[in-house]
């Protein structure tokens, strides 16, 4: 079944047995999630067991619009139980990491056998338990059990197996391969109403720079519920895993709940779950995960935490041969490029040291507007349709964003000044529905004098409001010019206050 782990909403099924001869899918266990380098795209890796007792290996993942899987049973049989079930309903099967565990039911025999599969050891099989005459029907539980005759020995490798009725002490040997290493093959997805494409959240897609978050019980116990809310726009839920016997978990937007419980007492340091998180592209620093306990061995809790989360991101910044990543504009590079409102200039460099032009800062505005359309040409005659700002600057000046420096000049490739970035910016937040207001004045720079008259007001809201800042602590330079990465800085400061 396909689920978008992003809304949690149901987009389709497909059949991964079709080619299997002679034998029918009864079990499957969810193996591991992994970020396939190649193909750019995160793959589910799953265990399935038929009922001839066949062990089979594959991995699913989105790949150019549609799911795809490696191998498929004719090639990704790993192993075997060496027991068969003729009724192909009641049967469960559980991977906790190391052994397959396959509950299988006979309604011949009226029982139902819980068997072991090593999976990264020995590959050895085990009979763990039965469940003898009159449970029906059944599904078995796992329990590493360290009493004498139980199965596990103390040293949990010493165990007693009875493979196809057989006593033995030998345990039967499987035959194993590398898996997920085959060819892709494409899954057709199904729905049982009008088909519709499989969409695949963004989460699926993202890029390998994740947060794994371990939950642990803040107290001992045998079962328990926990809540765990966070901040949708700085986290995408990717995926949850249990690290505990019995588990299970549910997720809607900003919230997960899981449940849990063993056989027995778990300790008040037992790993719970691990969630994996993608960070939105302009989240840096933390974020916080509030964990809330709403039970424990069924009895309603209180106990409310709040965790601290570092958040991993992509690094664009690096991609630039001239962006030094111990400097100070590190971070509104990356914020910038990553939202799209800033690119290189060319051969891998981003010229952090340059000063920015009238024409790139209306670009970039222009861009964080979302590139709307302008209705006429800008009257500038040293604009020419044919250059990249040339869009840019007629909707600034169509919406009295930004205005020339003559009546027909706009000195697109001229220096913008520090002044003019902040009435530029000034003005397209007032247009974009900021309200910009003042209530001090910039008295405590030596240099107030020096803003121009209509930068006034704009200068003294950005410097309010943290925006822009000083070149000193006496200095605000308005007529000095703004580098690229000063004017970085200026846009990923506004973008975090009101964007």
């Amino acid at each position: 079944m396909l689920v978008d782990p992003a809304t949690g909403s149901w987009t389709g099924y497909f059949d991964w047995s079709d080619g299997l001869q002679g034998s029918n899918l009864v079990g499957i266990a969810y193996y591991a999630t992994e970020y396939n380098e190649t193909y750019q795209a995160f793959m589910d890796m799953f265990l399935v067991v038929d009922d001839m007792g066949n062990i089979y290996f594959d991995a699913v993942m989105p790949y150019q619009g549609q799911f795809v899987y490696f191998q498929g049973p004719n090639e990704g049989k790993i192993g075997s139980f060496g027991r068969e079930t003729e009724t192909p309903y009641f049967n469960s099967l559980y991977f906790d990491g190391e052994y397959a565990y396959w509950s299988l039911f006979s309604e011949q025999a009226n029982q139902v056998d819980l068997l072991a599969w090593d999976s990264e050891g020995s590959e050895e099989v085990f009979q763990l338990g039965s469940f003898q005459e009159g449970v029906w029907p059944a599904g078995g539980l796992f329990v590493q059990n360290t009493t004498p005759g139980f199965g596990w020995s103390s040293n949990k490798r010493v165990v007693s197996t009875q493979i196809a009725g057989q006593s033995s002490t030998a345990p039967m040997a499987v035959s194993h391969k590398p898996a997920a290493g085959g060819r892709l093959q494409t899954i057709p997805t199904m729905t049982a109403e009008t088909a519709r494409p499989v969409e695949h959240g963004a989460t699926q897609q993202a890029a390998p720079n994740t947060v794994d978050v371990i939950l642990q019980a803040e107290e001992a116990a045998v079962s328990g519920r926990t809540t765990i809310s966070y901040n949708t726009d700085e986290l995408t839920l990717i995926g949850v895993t249990g690290l505990v016997q019995a588990f299970a978990s549910t997720s809607s937007d900003g919230v997960v709940e899981i449940a849990y419980a063993a056989s027995t007492q778990l300790s008040g340091d037992q790993n719970l779950a691990r969630l994996t998180f993608q960070p939105a592209e302009h989240a840096t620093g933390s974020t916080e995960l509030t964990v809330q306990t709403t039970e424990r061995d069924g009895q309603p809790a209180e106990n409310t935490q709040v965790i601290q989360v570092e958040l991993a991101h992509t690094c664009y910044a690096k991609d630039f041969l001239d962006v030094d990543l111990d400097q100070w504009y590190h971070e509104p590079i990356d914020f910038v490029v990553s939202q799209g409102l800033m690119q290189g200039i060319g051969g891998n460099r981003f010229q952090p040291d340059a000063n920015m032009t009238r024409g790139q800062l209306v670009t970039v505005l222009h861009r964080l507007a979302g590139e709307p359309s302008a209705t006429a040409k800008a009257p500038f005659s040293d604009v020419t349709a044919e250059k990249f700002y040339s869009e840019a600057v007629a909707w600034a000046y169509e919406n009295e964003i930004a205005m020339g420096m003559t009546s027909d000049r706009f000195v697109p490739n001229g220096p913008v000044t520090r002044e003019q970035a902040a009435t530029f910016l000034a003005r397209y937040a007032r247009w974009s529905g900021v309200e910009v207001t003042v209530s001090g004045n910039l008295n405590g720079y030596t240099d107030a004098s020096s803003v121009s008259p209509y930068a006034l007001e704009a200068m003294t809201w950005a410097v309010e409001n943290g925006i822009i800042q000083g070149v000193t602590d006496t200095s605000l330079a308005p007529r000095g010019t703004a580098t690229r990465a000063q004017v970085a800085t200026i846009f990923m400061r506004y973008c975090q206050k009101f964007a």
